[in-house]
């Protein structure tokens, strides 16, 4: 049932995403080609469990600019620059933080604002979206993150890549980095 559950999530998350921005095709049921191929991939690869996947670092993290909000890899305050990383990526991609949260951390912020809205309302039909870095590794300017995506505080996507770039001595997340991420969730950057 869990597993069941799961899936309708996810399946609502990605259409109401893919609705902020239109689809390609539509099938008989009002749901994108590529809509109807991820909830099925989902709801196969959910089918084999019986509870939902969550871990202990999402258990309580209100906004995912919380210490507590990083992932079991990251030991909160045992590093300040990685701790500006994940708070500058996580903040940036948590469907429920507001815009104006956003602004510090997010390269040409104020021309986004209309793709961040679009998000805010795909997330908040599913519940939120975060992203939970599980490992970040420093390098000069940047940093490469390994993050899960969580719909509702459930894993949906695992082991994803990205990167947080220091610009004038800040962590934040490069529009190009931004972009690339809401293209993949069918929500264009202008």
């Amino acid at each position: 049932m869990a597993s069941a559950l799961r899936a309708v999530l996810v399946a609502a998350a990605i259409a109401a995403i893919v609705g902020a921005c239109g689809s390609d095709s539509v099938d008989e049921n009002g749901a994108s080609a590529s809509v109807a191929s991820a909830a099925d991939d989902l709801a196969e690869a959910t089918t084999t469990s019986e509870e939902p996947t969550t871990t202990s670092a999402v258990e309580g993290a209100g906004t995912s600019a919380e210490p507590d909000a990083q992932g079991p890899g990251i030991a909160p305050g045992e590093d300040p620059e990685v701790d500006a990383v994940v708070t500058a990526f996580t903040t940036v991609f948590d469907s429920t933080a507001p815009v104006e949260a956003k602004t510090p951390y997010l390269q040409d912020a104020a021309s986004l604002r209309p793709t961040l809205e679009a998000y805010a309302g795909g997330g908040s039909a599913v519940g939120g979206i975060t992203l939970v870095p599980g490992a970040v590794a420093i390098e000069g300017d940047m940093a490469r993150i390994t993050y899960d995506v969580n719909f509702a505080g459930n894993e949906a996507y695992g082991d994803q890549e990205g990167e947080v770039v220091r610009i004038d001595g800040a962590w934040v997340v490069a529009r190009e980095q931004f972009c690339a991420f809401m293209a993949s969730a069918r929500t264009p950057c202008p």
